[in-house]
């Protein structure tokens, strides 16, 4: 593991503290915050909770998905026959729940879920204190989106054993989507302390994002992939997700070689594949984007790749077969919800944008604002919201969605289309220019319906009339 420097953890945490004063978008190399979709906060709890249970395997492990899933499964079934030798062992199904956990992110089968679960709450009521049982049930809440729960435990775990990394990691993630920000901050210094290995830097890197330091984000995230990770898998989603983050700055060629070294190290990972469908839209090439995702959806058919598959198609006119994926993205978030993982946000948002109930949507990103009230559901509240006719609501809930100054490609244009339908110009310019920087992270429908509003701005004066109902 890569050697850190405890005293420059400590120096660029003061940062962290002036943010917590200005609220405002820190850039450039002088404001590196120490630290910093839901998809990506249950990823992250389940590297952290899965680090004190595998050390990375042998070299043919590595060698590449496949054996990498043959690996799994037969850890499966050894933890399975020794969990039924030995029913009253804690440790084994604590370790066989993170493996459940493991085989759902790895495949995108839901169905691991329950079996997760299940071996977690049995490790529980065998040893309703142990702090890795404690951990490994509170990943998966994490997983399943139950953020206030995966808190409780972790917090349980951590009084526990104070020293245990991957309870404090898990328990970053469930603040971070509390919207309990300053708290998080805390708790992932306290982490990085204990140990500043891949799950640190990688949420180092998320909390430096949701502050708006792309520079420092990047930087952290590099790190996370120098440190290296239990299993190749997860620097491969370091690596897309460094790619994203330079993206959504407008460094396409930079993006592109870190799609590249991401492609190199596992060229069939369906995270990678979705990185060259991300550089494929950022350069308008919507053939190689749909050859991407159509690949990406062949190993791991996850709603999001699915509905950019339907988004890609839908831009080229094809208009059948892009509501084939927009019902396969709604039989996709059925299944997750029947074995227990709350969609309530995500399907919102899907809904708002793909011909859904505007009222419906609203009502359920309401709903789960009330449980996890984020910058990321607070965005859906105001998309929703937006789509629905709220104005004022939509107003004042993208405000929240940027107090902490994210720049998120998606929120961006969420801002600008509020800003130009309540009549402040200046806004949605820079809203609108900012999004259009990551062509990649936008929908190709959000690209040009920024590229056209901003069109439209062109010709009026920059404080056009004013916030209005």
């Amino acid at each position: 593991m890569r050697a850190v420097s405890h005293e420059r953890l400590q120096v660029t945490s003061t940062v962290v503290a002036e943010a917590r004063t200005r609220r405002t978008r820190a850039t450039g190399a002088g404001a590196r915050l120490l630290l910093g979709a839901c998809v990506f906060a249950a990823m992250l709890a389940f590297v952290a909770a899965r680090s004190w249970m595998d050390n990375g395997g042998g070299a043919a492990e590595r060698a590449s998905t496949a054996s990498v899933h043959e690996t799994l499964a037969a850890r499966t079934a050894r933890l399975e026959a020794r969990a039924a030798a030995s029913p009253d062992d804690a440790a084994t199904l604590s370790e066989l729940a993170l493996t459940y956990l493991q085989r759902a992110r790895e495949s995108g089968d839901p169905s691991f879920y329950p079996l997760a679960e299940r071996a977690a709450q049995r490790a529980l009521m065998l040893s309703p204190d142990a702090p890795v049982a404690l951990t490994a049930a509170a990943a998966i809440a994490a997983s399943k989106h139950d953020f206030a729960g995966t808190l409780a435990l972790a917090d349980r775990a951590t009084a526990g054993e104070p020293s245990l990394a991957a309870a404090h990691a898990v328990r970053t993630d469930a603040l971070v989507e509390l919207g309990r920000y300053d708290e998080a901050v805390a708790e992932a210094q306290a982490l990085a302390d204990i140990r500043p290995d891949f799950a640190a830097y990688s949420r180092i890197s998320y909390l430096r994002e949701l502050h708006g330091d792309l520079p420092g984000a990047v930087d952290a995230m590099r790190q996370a992939a120098a440190a290296g990770a239990a299993v190749p898998q997860d620097v491969v989603w370091g690596r897309v997700l460094t790619g994203n983050l330079l993206l959504t700055s407008g460094d396409v060629e930079g993006a592109a070689a870190e799609y590249g070294r991401a492609s190199a190290l596992l060229p069939d990972d369906p995270n990678a594949r979705a990185g060259q469908a991300r550089l494929a839209l950022a350069r308008g090439d919507f053939a190689a984007a749909e050859q991407a995702l159509r690949a990406a959806i062949d190993v791991r058919p996850l709603p999001e790749y699915v509905a950019l598959l339907g988004d890609v198609l839908a831009s080229q006119g094809r208009d059948a077969e892009a509501r084939q994926q927009y019902d396969t993205v709604r039989a996709i978030e059925r299944l997750f919800a029947a074995n227990g993982v709350d969609t309530d946000l995500e399907l919102a948002l899907f809904e708002a944008d793909h011909g859904g109930d505007p009222e419906a949507a609203y009502a359920q990103a309401r709903t789960a604002y009330a449980r996890r009230p984020s910058i990321t559901a607070a965005d859906a509240v105001a998309w929703t919201a937006y789509r629905a006719g709220r104005l004022d609501e939509a107003r004042a809930m993208i405000a929240k969605a940027r107090a902490l100054g994210t720049r998120d490609a998606r929120i961006a244009y969420h801002a600008g289309v509020i800003a130009l339908a309540s009549g402040d110009a200046a806004t949605a310019r820079s809203a609108l220019e900012a999004a259009l920087t990551a062509r990649g992270m936008l929908t190709p429908a959000e690209y040009d319906a920024a590229a056209g509003a901003l069109v439209s701005l062109n010709g009026r004066p920059a404080d056009a009339g004013g916030a209005r109902g």
